[in-house]
């Protein structure tokens, strides 16, 4: 009797309306040079033509590897993800939005690092992000647990698409705060920071698509979750008061006039 397959890594990734990126998105994570690993793939009540790519894909990888949720209608990304982390089998989660896509080597450096350090339960790398007028590599300066719990409230020390970390942690602290639409992967790592140490490899290991569609009045939710998130665990975690310095600038896009908003999004 065949054994079934249990992964070391599972994949998660929530897809709604990502017919034009979702191809290479999948095709980067099953072209990784590490090959231990399942996806748990959500599809989020899609209505263009992601569900016939997850279909293909679930064909051709096969239900060992290949894991697919569907719900029936859409519930945002915080929800979705809990779903995947349910389902989950690996000692590792490593998250993909359908919009990115990685290098091949990125899982193999990163479970690498973390087979090597049990004690860093959430690791990043860096990344470069694809706008509509070019390309921009960004170095995540924080990279030891040391520097990103200086500068955790200064700006969020990971980019969702970057991130392994480890399942157990995940599961104990809850997973996502299903109460918190934008932003849950910032208030995630702010949770875990009494539980484990976090790091950034140093190498570009992950590419974003950034979109310039949000709505404005989507931002301006943002903003605000990104302040109430803040303004939790400055005091949760009992940081000094020259962190509530950070808070000036969600606080002022907030309150941007949405015609300069308008302005700045033409000129990105």
């Amino acid at each position: 009797m065949k054994e079934a397959f249990l992964p070391k890594v599972s994949v998660l990734i929530s897809v709604f309306n990502n017919e034009k990126t979702l191809e290479r998105c999948l095709e980067s994570i099953f072209s990784q040079s590490y090959r231990d690993f399942e996806v748990v793939c959500v599809d989020d009540g899609s209505s263009d033509e992601s569900p016939e790519i997850i279909s293909r894909w679930d064909e051709k990888i096969g239900p060992d590897r290949f894991f697919l949720i569907k719900n029936k209608k859409n519930l945002g990304l915080t929800k979705s993800l809990n779903l995947a982390i349910e389902k989950a089998r690996g000692k590792y989660m490593a998250r993909i939005d359908a919009d990115d896509f990685w290098e091949k080597e990125k899982l193999e450096k990163q479970i690498t690092f973390l087979e090597s350090h049990p004690e860093v339960g959430i690791l990043g790398c860096n990344f470069a992000n694809v706008y509509k007028n070019g390309k921009k590599k960004y170095f995540t300066t924080d990279e030891t647990d040391a520097t990103i719990r200086k500068n955790i409230f200064k700006k969020n020390p990971f980019s969702h698409s970057c991130v392994v970390a480890r399942l157990d942690l995940m599961r104990k602290v809850g997973g996502y705060d299903d109460a918190v639409r934008y932003g849950q992967d910032y208030e995630l790592w702010l949770r875990c920071l009494s539980f484990t140490k976090l790091h950034n490899l140093q190498e570009f290991l992950c590419t974003r698509i950034i979109g310039t569609g949000d709505s404005l009045k989507k931002q301006k939710q943002q903003m605000l979750q990104n302040m109430k998130t803040k303004l939790k665990y400055i005091r949760k975690h009992k940081y000094s008061l020259l962190n509530y310095i950070y808070l000036v600038e969600p606080l002022i896009i907030y309150l941007m006039p949405e015609a300069i908003k308008r302005i700045k999004r033409k000129l990105i």
